[in-house]
């Protein structure tokens, strides 16, 4: 080989390298690089892998995927390091997963995918992010044999498709529902900062209402997520078709013990009641087995604001 075809693949693999640091959005096509290097298409694939013992686009790719690691080991999440890497959309990277990121688990009995993604790109579109986070979901069933369950957040085009589909995907269970802590405005300040809010039993109806209307309608299992407070709110939850529920914000307010008390309370209200065991409780009010399943299909509009009247007169 000529020593000005050796520095015609160098001077090709240079561009690569500039063109992944400068967090081009996808691989360096065999167009542009023969362009760039005045050489055929053809010509350069076939002695670049002579030279460098790998292909133009596996070169590419190996040096995002490094840039990929290195964006995960800082903290900036899946989605950061994602875009930090030069990927347009995660699917590349989600296919890739376990041979490129080395997904493994030790000791878990199962684990939780917690998707937390916060589109800023304007050129990403809503099917992409959906599709996105099948990919995803798909990719880590492939790489592990424990349970995976998949946490969401409600903020999707079309949430009860998103299901279908990640239940499709392998998902063994779907945990509603995430939240999306908003940074907040000291106007004093003049800064932009984190803010936590705990949750509170009021954000439990978006939960109970996807939860009835998913119930019976994937395979997967279903938890609900944020809100659950009291005893009776684990019961709202069961009802509407949760198979079981997460507590965390009640035990930070009221400490380890109040997860005994809710355990306490529930047995008492299933007894009280006359409930013979959880799964006579479950899923009684779902959409596929309440006696009025439109009810949680329907906004209600009018009912809503002539039950504030009957609520103000009472106050």
């Amino acid at each position: 080989m000529s020593e000005q075809m050796v520095s015609a693949v160098r001077e090709a693999a240079s561009y690569i390298e500039q063109r992944a640091e400068a967090e081009a959005d996808g691989p360096v096509s065999l167009k542009e690089l023969s362009d760039h290097t005045g050489i055929s298409p053809w010509h350069l694939q076939r002695q670049f892998k002579r030279v460098l013992g790998v292909s133009p686009r596996q070169y590419d790719d190996a040096l995002r995927m490094k840039r990929l690691r290195k964006g995960l080991k800082s903290g900036v999440g899946v989605a950061g390091a994602t875009f930090e890497a030069g990927y347009g959309s995660s699917s590349r990277v989600y296919e890739r997963a376990a041979a490129a990121l080395g997904v493994q688990v030790h000791g878990a009995d199962a684990i939780e995918l917690n998707v937390y993604v916060l589109p800023l790109d304007p050129r990403q579109d809503g099917a992409s992010i959906e599709r996105d986070t099948v990919l995803m979901v798909q990719a880590v069933r492939r790489a592990v044999k424990v349970p995976v369950a998949v946490k969401l957040s409600p903020f999707y085009t079309a949430f009860a498709s998103l299901a279908r589909q990640l239940d499709a995907a392998g998902a063994d269970g779907l945990v509603l529902f995430n939240r999306l802590f908003q940074p907040d405005v000291d106007p004093e300040a003049l800064e932009v900062r984190p803010a936590l809010q705990l949750s509170a039993p009021s954000e439990l109806p978006l939960r109970l209402r996807w939860l009835a209307l998913l119930a019976g309608q994937v395979r997967a299992g279903l938890a609900a997520s944020g809100g659950v407070h009291s005893a009776v709110d684990v019961v709202r939850a069961l009802m509407a078709g949760a198979d079981v529920v997460q507590v965390v914000s009640a035990l930070l307010l009221h400490g380890p013990d109040h997860l005994a008390g809710l355990r306490a309370g529930l047995s008492a209200w299933l007894e009280e009641h006359e409930y013979a065991s959880l799964d006579q409780l479950r899923g009684s009010l779902s959409a596929a087995r309440c006696p009025e399943p439109e009810a949680w299909g329907r906004a209600n509009y009018m009912l809503v604001l002539r039950s504030w009247r009957t609520l103000a007169r009472h106050a």
